[in-house]
């Protein structure tokens, strides 16, 4: 399983603690070991963007989702 971090704010955020955090929860909720998972920390103006593109819906959003193949 891998949990990849990615800020793209101004806000420091230590990568290291949300990805010891993903395999926790996912640990706890037996997910695949095969399974990835991507936390990224946008602002708003960039999570709209990507909300609209890949959900065809406007504005900004908290989570976004997607199955794994």
């Amino acid at each position: 399983m891998s949990v990849d971090v990615t800020n793209e704010t101004a806000w420091q955020i230590d990568g290291k603690v949300f990805s010891d955090l993903g395999v926790w929860v996912m640990d706890q909720m037996r997910v695949s070991t095969q399974s990835d998972l991507t936390i990224m920390f946008v602002d708003p103006d960039p999570i709209a963007q990507l909300h609209l593109r890949w959900m065809n819906l406007e504005g900004p959003t908290d989570v976004m989702s997607f199955p794994m193949d």
